[in-house]
């Protein structure tokens, strides 16, 4: 099988906090390139994405954060293509003490239609980058951003072209996203809960 132009990859990007807890954050992606790709042409290019997005922020992830998979599926054709591994990303490097789990950054993407709005929650950071006011530090802000800002529009891996966005229920269609904003203000997500699981 290929990966045709207007076909929707889903990656669930699957890292594990001390072992036990799930850290997941999911995406979908647009292929716009005309000429079809193979399934494994398609599957690095999801793989290099992730990869390059996570390895902005490893520095502010805490150590205790380790990669565990990219899961990837077409959407379009109702076609998973299994488990791989990240290509170099292997999970957080700052050493000091954790926050909890649920405690993460956010990013809120904007697709310019109301309440369809992607939210990827980034975590598990640590307390060296919480400032004396709950918020988080400058850095945080600056290295997400810059994550946010490598899938807004048209991402170039390896093979073919592609848009970050969802598809949504509201339209019936997958919108793109236009814009991104990271807050400085800590968001929780119940999900990520200590015992809670996946």
């Amino acid at each position: 099988m290929t990966v045709d132009a207007g076909d929707i990859l889903e990656v669930v990007a699957r890292q594990s906090f001390g072992g036990t807890e799930d850290v997941v954050n999911v995406f979908q992606f647009e292929l716009q390139t005309p000429t079809s790709l193979t399934n494994t042409e398609a599957q690095d290019a999801m793989s290099e994405i992730m990869d390059d997005f996570y390895n902005n922020f490893a520095s502010i992830v805490s150590d205790e954060v380790d990669a565990v998979s990219i899961r990837i599926s077409n959407l379009s054709k109702a076609e998973v293509y299994g488990l791989f591994s990240w290509p170099t990303y292997a999970g957080g490097t700052a050493t000091a003490d954790p926050t909890p789990p649920g405690v993460c950054a956010l990013i809120n993407f904007s697709t310019g239609i109301s309440r369809v709005t992607p939210r990827k929650y980034i975590g598990v950071l640590t307390e060296g980058n919480v400032e004396g006011d709950g918020t988080f530090s400058a850095g945080v802000v600056t290295n997400l951003t810059t994550a946010a800002l490598q899938i807004i529009g048209t991402i170039a891996p390896t093979y073919g072209t592609w848009l970050y966005g969802h598809t949504s229920p509201k339209t019936a269609s997958f919108q793109p996203v236009i814009s991104g904003v990271v807050s400085d203000i800590p968001a929780y997500q119940r999900r990520r809960k200590q015992g809670r699981g996946s």
